[in-house]
């Protein structure tokens, strides 16, 4: 069992908590910070975030890569690569970087990249919402990486979620309303 009582915390959403691996530098782990029966339901971030990488297909280079699992004192984890940049800083949210001025097309495109391979596969995800989505530097330039990759359950529309057409259909509204406020800040 994975001891996290030392490790650094580098993130931390309402449902779950980030570290750093203590047994691996180039990793990180979440873990879930809710009750003992919400953390094994079924509508969990863990299961949610394991469905999405179990249903992606392509287009893999925007999303964190999924080591695996490891059990900690703090419950069930999930092992990621660490999201930093080639020079080994770290990344920076797309909006803290962007809050005043006006966004690259370069990044709209990447923006873009992301909800086509989202409607390709019919994924209702947390990728794309503006806190998600972090910019690292590499050897050509700057690229997004989406830090929150869990599906959205369609809850009011359970039973028709699982029918792909029907969850095509919420995911081109969602991809929409979200790509127009993108647009809105992008650069002539």
């Amino acid at each position: 069992m994975l001891d996290l009582s030392t490790a650094k915390l580098v993130g931390e959403s309402r449902f779950r908590k980030c570290y750093e691996h203590p047994n691996n530098v180039d990793c990180v782990i979440k873990v879930q910070h809710l009750s003992g029966a919400d953390n094994n339901c079924i509508d969990s971030p863990h299961n949610r975030e394991l469905e999405f990488h179990s249903k992606i297909t392509g287009c893999l280079d925007y999303f964190p890569t999924l080591v695996g699992m490891e059990e900690t004192n703090f419950g069930q984890g999930l092992v990621f690569k660490k999201i930093s940049s080639v020079d080994g800083s770290e990344p920076i949210h797309l909006f803290d970087k962007y809050r005043d001025k006006k966004i690259p097309r370069f990044l709209i495109l990447q923006i873009k990249n992301i909800m086509n391979q989202l409607e390709k596969d019919a994924l209702l995800t947390c990728a794309v919402n503006p806190e998600n989505l972090l910019i690292i530097k590499t050897s050509d330039g700057e690229k997004l990486i989406s830090c929150d990759t869990k599906v959205i359950t369609i809850k009011e529309w359970l039973p028709l979620s699982k029918v792909r057409f029907f969850r095509l259909l919420k995911v081109k509204r969602r991809n929409k309303r979200l790509f127009a406020l993108y647009n809105k800040n992008v650069l002539d």
